[in-house]
């Protein structure tokens, strides 16, 4: 069986019904963007969950996590339920979706802009809005399973995620330290550690670092900005077992942003970009201060059921 995906939307209060069909559209160019560089096989069965969120914007889980194993200090350790399925062709949860992509009605409605052409990205994404489609990719990715257990703020969790497996902590930070995403970044990756709830499941902690302009970053968005799938995002998933092609094309920029924008990150200059759900002007004050707080926050990890599946 070759590898494929579903989607459906429960949006009881009809509030996407606005975007007609763009939202399954995006998220199918999303969402086909990640798996179009994995191997595999079976139907991963995707929800998107229209609706109040924690955070107010997007958020997302699988919606099933496999026991893998013991860590060598005996915590339990599991897999998400979409790589099991990628890697075995089994799918532990039956007739259920296999992962879950919440998004809120408001930052729907006046945050995000659909693309109505996903394939074509001719269409320039409005300077105050963010892509819907980059939203939708960051999300597939954490459903795909980069992501942490450790809820946000940090603390100890009784048990671990395959990602977590791969993380250690250097001096004051977080590092994923995978083989694979070690080589395309040069060393560890920098977790998201910020204060406002972003657990470990993110990259970078300044819009100043590489890791901070990925699509999994977990500072900002630029609006405006389209979002792609990064050779480091992919080396995230080689290492923790999902069934990454070989010999696929290399992503066109190296952390998920083009790289004009890439490089004007590092050099201190910025567009506007979005912190907590709203536009701030980094170039008045990110040379002093980093206003990270909330950022990508509450992204479902409660909803893990590790325990439902035997």
């Amino acid at each position: 069986m070759s590898l494929s995906f579903t989607v459906t939307v429960n949006d009881p209060g009809h509030a996407a019904d606005f975007l007609g069909g763009m939202l399954i559209d995006d998220f199918s160019t999303a969402a086909a963007d990640w798996l179009g560089h994995l191997t595999g096989s079976g139907s991963l069965d995707f929800e998107i969950d229209i609706g109040p969120t924690a955070a107010g914007r997007a958020e997302s889980a699988p919606a099933i996590m496999v026991p893998d194993g013991t860590a060598a200090d005996g915590t339990p350790v599991y897999e998400p339920g979409t790589l099991y399925e990628l890697r075995t062709g089994i799918d532990p949860n039956g007739a259920a979706p296999d992962a879950v992509i919440s998004i809120d009605p408001s930052y729907l409605r006046n945050s995000v802009w659909a693309d109505p052409t996903p394939a074509d990205t001719s269409d320039a994404v409005p300077a105050d809005r963010v892509d819907l489609v980059s939203v939708l990719r960051h999300e597939t990715g954490h459903t795909l399973g980069i992501i942490s257990a450790t809820p946000g703020g940090g603390g100890a969790t009784a048990w671990d995620t395959t990602f977590d497996q791969l993380t250690v902590a250097q001096g004051n930070g977080i590092y994923f330290v995978g083989q694979h995403a070690l080589a395309a970044y040069g060393g560890g990756v920098p977790l998201t550690t910020l204060t406002g709830g972003e657990a470990y499941s993110h990259l970078g902690n300044s819009l100043a670092e590489p890791a901070g302009a990925d699509l999994m970053n977990g500072v900002a968005f630029y609006l405006g900005t389209r979002y792609e799938v990064s050779a480091l995002d992919l080396a995230i998933l080689d290492d923790i077992g999902a069934p990454v092609a070989p010999n696929v094309a290399e992503p066109p920029a190296p952390y998920g942003l083009p790289r004009d924008l890439v490089a004007s990150a590092w050099n201190g200059h910025y567009h506007l970009a979005q912190y907590s759900g709203q536009p701030y002007d980094g170039q008045a004050a990110l040379p002093g201060a980093d206003p990270h707080h909330e950022g990508w926050g509450g992204h479902g990890h409660s909803a893990f059921h590790h325990d439902a599946w035997t």
